[in-house]
């Protein structure tokens, strides 16, 4: 996998940890606890058309419920629990999906859009409900994904501009209190 270091700003609130972040990794713990495949989704991609800022976060599992932003749209959700059922995601440590979808309105014109994502398997509920535990107690978390293995880790955070860094090993999504000023 080869990818361009991207910095993202951090300057539109979806990409600070809120509902749609509080909701995603909820939603992850509940479908785990009772059993269901389950990948955490990262937009790391997003043409204009797409309406989703690159570091969303949503949930998927297994039945193809979504949990994340509310703007999300049922085709997409249905688009990555496919690609997860397909490529059988239960057994991978993660993997990449684009998906396109043919027309979307946009100021009332349907435009296609595509969106480049990261896929994760979770595979157990606990290093997820360590994840917001943290975050809900107002905590700047790091969570750094490697891109060769799958391994996901927590570090400390700190207030930084971009909340989601993508590098060729590397997917580090930053969790915290908005930066003041931004």
């Amino acid at each position: 996998m080869t990818s361009l270091p991207v910095h993202l700003d951090a300057t539109a609130p979806s990409l600070m940890f809120g509902a749609s972040d509080y909701v995603a990794l909820s939603a992850a713990c509940d479908w785990l606890r009772n059993g269901h495949a389950v990948a955490l989704v990262t937009v790391v991609h997003s043409d204009d058309a797409a309406r989703y800022a690159m570091g969303a976060l949503w949930a998927v599992n297994d039945r193809g419920e979504i949990a994340g932003p509310a703007d999300t749209t049922d085709r997409i959700g249905a688009g990555v629990a496919a690609v997860m059922r397909e490529r059988d995601f239960a057994e991978r440590a993660l993997d990449w999906c684009d998906i396109a979808v043919d027309a979307l309105p946009v100021a009332g014109v349907s435009k296609p859009c595509s969106l480049r994502l990261l896929v994760e398997p979770q595979h157990a509920e606990q290093p997820l409900a360590r994840l917001l535990e943290r975050i809900v107690r107002g905590e700047h978390v790091a969570r750094r994904v490697c891109l060769t293995t799958g391994e996901a880790s927590l570090h400390p955070g700190r207030q930084v501009p971009a909340t989601l860094v993508l590098t060729a090993n590397d997917l580090i999504r930053h969790f915290g209190p908005p930066v003041p000023g931004t």
